[in-house]
């Protein structure tokens, strides 16, 4: 004759008792309780009756069959679900808090988790994954302003991508000299990955300049696109050595130093990435201006026959 709201009021009674009141003592507040009367058969740890109203017991073997579970002490909500929550403190120096919840999220996959059951990684790691997604969309719109000033300048929608094209490199450089090193790539390090950008640009928008004045013939005989490719690596081979061999000396005690911290892995993004951009622009850039100026010249050739024809 007991439903399981009853039953369910009469167990919590049997266990902690009601709270009917709150005394305050001065320098604290005290919970009171009305506990129930316990057969003296009870002993204090197992629960084998509960108390009615009016003040009969009935076993609980006679309510129905039970087994022992574990669980939480306390029932916690995120967003309207029930979750469990696991923290760890990760050693630095074995590997980087990124990477380690990296290594984590590609282990725990929907195909290891109980179906109804869904995981996520909080913390510094949500945070780092915020500011990530943050500084790509500063890099885009970077990227988007550098490309729309440089194509009012050289009045070409082409040669800006070709200007753009140094900032792969700068990456590649970045890869390779922060595996030299021995360091990752930390979330400041990209911070200085995106400073890079306009640093690398102002190199490859000297040669292009240079170029573009060498093949119209601004400073005297107009050349080919090849010769003016030459002739503008010989021409601004020092300037952007210089500027480059400057900024990386001043640069790198920064970069080297041990106990630098934020600064040291944004400098050491920063000459990584300028040595080898540097270095490649003066091989890769002029190749791809030559490249581009051929298949303009060949479309409209091709463009111009058709007309004819």
């Amino acid at each position: 004759g007991l439903g399981a709201e009853e039953i369910g009021y009469l167990t919590h009674f049997s266990v902690t008792g009601n709270k009917i009141a709150k005394v305050d003592m001065g320098n604290e507040i005290l919970d009171v309780y009305v506990l129930e009367k316990r057969p003296q058969t009870w002993q204090s740890n197992h629960i084998h009756h509960i108390t009615l109203s009016n003040g009969g017991f009935i076993p609980l073997s006679q309510l129905g069959t039970y087994s022992t579970k574990m669980a939480p002490d306390a029932v916690k909500r995120f967003q309207g679900n029930r979750y469990i929550k696991i923290t760890a403190n990760i050693n630095d120096s074995i590997q980087s808090n990124f990477k380690t919840h990296r290594d984590i999220e590609r282990l725990v996959t929907e195909d290891l988790l109980p179906e109804g059951i869904s995981f996520e990684q909080l913390g510094d790691y949500s945070s780092t994954k915020k500011s990530l997604t943050s500084m790509y969309q500063s890099a885009l719109l970077a990227l988007g302003l550098v490309y729309l000033i440089l194509a009012m300048l050289f009045r070409s929608y082409v040669q800006p991508i070709v200007v753009l094209m140094t900032i792969p490199l700068a990456y590649i450089g970045v890869v390779w000299g922060m595996n030299a090193l021995g360091r990752d790539i930390s979330l400041f390090g990209l911070v200085g990955i995106v400073g890079l950008i306009g640093i690398v640009v102002n190199d490859s928008l000297v040669w292009v300049d240079c170029y573009n004045h060498l093949k119209e013939g601004s400073e005297g005989e107009k050349l080919s696109a090849q010769a003016a490719a030459v002739q503008a690596v010989k021409l601004r081979f020092r300037p952007i050595m210089l500027t480059t061999l400057t900024t990386v000396a001043g640069l790198s005690p920064v970069a080297l130093s041990e106990s630098a911290g934020i600064a040291g892995s944004m400098a050491s993004t920063i000459v990584c990435g300028l040595v080898a951009s540097s270095v490649m622009l003066l091989l890769f850039l002029p190749i791809c201006v030559v490249i581009i100026e051929d298949v303009s010249r060949m479309y409209r050739e091709a463009k111009l026959l058709q007309r004819f024809t």
